[in-house]
Order: structure tokens, then C-alpha cells, then sequence
């Protein structure tokens, strides 16, 4: 949590003159930025100054740029960001302190570049018993297909992987199906309409 305690390096006796916080990522990532979250512990028990870096793929650890000094006098336990362009699978920060002075703090924030999420409600392709529905356009909603005898099983698939597709099977009283398409981010559907006329 941003506001408790979460790491400590006090201890009786001389303090460490720097120590080490080091977060380790499942797989490799392309990071953005490191935020510190420092906590106020009865004093200004914040380091003088901070370094990212990253471990590179050799597994050495390399500046993610220049050192940054930890503001004091703040009302709150400082925060601080500081930029990490880096694709790595570890990023670690350096903590450099006052002398004789301990360090605590509440968390430390690892943010990466991700995908963004699709508005795109659109389907791919609809098929009825596997057969591609002749004329089928992203575009076009309402189709009316000649069928007679058994009603088909009707699929569809949308453009986005990640979109929701829920397909309404014919039934013999209306011989309308329907497949709705939803947005992976929830924002957009749209549902065709295939109506089969005898």
C-alpha cells in the first residue's frame, strides 16, 4: 500500500550508506517509468538520492539515467518518478542515503508499455453449417439468405480476437439469427441480422 511501511533498512549501530530495492518481471518488458513511494517514519527517513537501472540481456545492471535527488521538506513521504525507456526483465533502484540515516519506504511502481484495448465491433466473417455467407460486408447488418428444410448452425467470428461474439441461433418459429459483436473495451456493438426465407 502507497501509505504503510513496506521496506526498512534501520538497524542499530552505523547505517548502510546505499542499499538496493530490486523488482524482477515475469517476462521482458518495455517499461516506461519507476515511482518510488517513500514513507515517513517519525523523521525524514528518505535517501539523499536515487538511480534506475535496468539488467541488461547479458544480466548486468546498466544506468536507466542520470541520478535524481529526493526532495525533503514535503508535507507527505516524497514520491518520485523518474523515466526508464528500457525493454529489460528487471529494473532495481539504487538508494543512496544521508549519513546516518536510515531509509524507508512504501512501494515501488513498475510501469511498461502495453496495448491498448479495441473499440472495434466488427465481425470478421459469418458462415451458416460452415459456409461463408455470400456477400458479407463489416458493413452491412441485415441479410436475408434463401434456406429451406433444416435450419443451419450459424458462427461468426469478429475482427478483433479479443471482441465478444455472441450468435442467437434460428429458430423454427422466426428463422432469424442473430450475432452481436462487443468490443473488447465495452464501448461499441453491433448485431447482424440473417433472416433465412423459404
Amino acid at each position: 500500500m502507497l501509505t504503510d511501511k513496506a521496506w526498512s533498512n534501520w538497524r542499530s549501530g552505523p547505517k548502510n550508506p546505499s542499499d538496493t530495492l530490486t523488482v524482477t518481471l515475469p517476462e521482458r518488458r518495455t517499461l516506461t517509468q519507476v515511482v518510488v513511494h517513500f514513507y515517513r517514519d517519525g523523521s525524514d527517513s528518505y535517501p539523499q538520492r536515487l538511480r534506475a537501472q535496468v539488467r541488461d540481456p547479458q544480466g548486468g545492471w546498466v544506468d536507466a539515467g542520470a541520478p535524481v535527488d529526493v526532495p525533503t521538506g514535503t508535507a507527505g513521504a516524497p514520491v518520485v518518478e523518474v523515466p526508464v525507456p528500457a525493454a529489460t526483465d528487471a529494473v532495481r533502484v539504487v538508494l543512496t542515503a544521508y549519513p546516518d540515516r536510515h531509509i524507508t519506504a512504501s512501494e515501488i511502481e513498475v510501469f511498461a508499455a502495453a496495448p491498448g484495448t479495441s473499440s472495434d465491433a466488427s465481425a470478421a466473417g459469418i458462415s451458416l453449417d460452415g459456409v461463408p455467407l455470400a456477400g458479407f460486408d463489416p458493413e452491412k447488418l441485415s441479410y436475408t439468405v434463401a434456406r429451406r428444410g433444416k435450419l443451419p448452425c450459424v458462427t461468426a467470428v469478429a475482427a478483433d480476437p479479443y471482441a465478444t461474439v455472441v450468435v442467437g441461433q434460428p429458430k423454427a418459429g422466426s428463422r432469424t439469427a442473430t450475432v452481436k459483436v462487443t468490443s473488447e473495451d465495452g464501448s461499441q456493438s453491433r448485431t447482424y441480422t440473417i433472416r433465412l426465407r423459404r
